[in-house]
């Protein structure tokens, strides 16, 4: 279990903003201080072309969420361990 402590959880159902503790189940056992840190939603980034070295900037970045819209599909699986989720677009012709 990761337990974060007096965190500011940005709440969008009620959009405002309130200190609380967190709980998010994991199979690490963390204790972190959010003391002036904040929690949000992950961001998602709708137009993109992900490639295997770019992957992992996107989570640094806050993006736990992409849209391909272009590229090889095929040098996606070369992804590192930790990508964003991806939705890849398919490719018409015309």
């Amino acid at each position: 279990m990761i337990e974060i402590k007096n965190v500011s959880w940005v709440n969008l159902e009620d959009k405002k903003i309130e200190v609380k503790d967190v709980s998010i189940p994991s199979e690490d056992n963390l204790n972190i201080d959010g003391t002036g840190k904040f929690l949000m939603p992950g961001l998602v980034d709708m137009h993109t072309h992900i490639t295997p070295t770019s992957a992992r900037h996107y989570l640094y970045s806050g993006v736990t969420s992409v849209r391909n819209t272009g590229g090889n599909f095929e040098m996606l699986n070369l992804i590192d361990d930790v990508p964003p989720k991806i939705c890849n677009l398919p490719f018409y012709r015309r």
